[in-house]
């Protein structure tokens, strides 16, 4: 069920526009449409699923596990 594996989500990086933070930001307060924007520390997660849900979360990982928390930190 991954956004991933069904063509919809990228993790990616972008240097020449910023860090993954400012970028991440960038995308969060621009009119492009996406279902998901994660900031993951080193990459960006960005679904594009038709859903459109505008959800922006921050990963944290800790002992090999991922935690989430709201908006970008």
């Amino acid at each position: 069920s991954s956004a991933h594996v069904q063509g919809y989500a990228v993790d990616f990086t972008c240097p020449n526009f910023g860090t993954p933070k400012e970028v991440a930001n960038k995308i969060t307060q621009s009119d492009i449409k996406y279902d998901q924007i994660i900031y993951e520390g080193t990459w960006i997660h960005l679904s594009v699923d038709p859903r459109n849900r505008r959800d922006v979360l921050t990963a944290h990982f800790k002992g090999g596990k991922a935690t989430y928390t709201k908006g970008i930190a």
